[in-house]
């Protein structure tokens, strides 16, 4: 009923006239167990990281507007704002009557001898030497 056609790692099925049954032939497809296990061990790193990336985009919330509304409430600094707008809050987060997202990297990971403190007016944070202010520190990975 179907043979396969290969490009590279890539298969394709067409039909074979001679087969009208339901069964399927397949000729020379790569079997799972037949992976090195490098690649098995980047498929099962890039299968968590991928269900994770919802967990870890956790800066975000979604807020439910009632039919027919014109206007939503921002939960934390009680402010009222027509359905279409979008504002920034005082916690630093960008929202519209859908819900608010936070518009700032949080530092995870920088030098041990740095401190990340947050700049409420410009809504990010600075990391930088713990004993000189003035200076930056990098950062190695942050979430957000």
């Amino acid at each position: 009923m179907f043979e396969s056609k290969g490009l590279s790692e890539v298969q394709y099925l067409k039909p074979v006239p001679e087969h009208t049954d339901r069964t399927i032939r397949l000729h020379s497809l790569t079997s799972i167990q037949s992976c090195s296990p490098a690649i098995m061990r980047f498929l099962v790193v890039a299968s968590v990281v991928c269900a994770l990336a919802a967990v870890l985009d956790a800066h975000c919330f979604r807020v439910a507007l009632k039919p027919g509304a014109t206007s939503c409430q921002d939960t934390v600094d009680n402010t009222w704002h027509d359905v279409g707008s979008s504002w920034r809050n005082s916690q630093c987060m960008d929202c519209h009557c859908g819900g608010c997202c936070a518009n700032f990297m949080t530092p995870q990971s920088y030098p041990d001898d740095c401190v990340s403190e947050f700049d409420s007016e410009a809504c990010e944070f600075k990391v930088h030497k713990k004993t000189d202010p003035s200076v930056a520190c990098p950062i190695f990975t942050a979430t957000g």
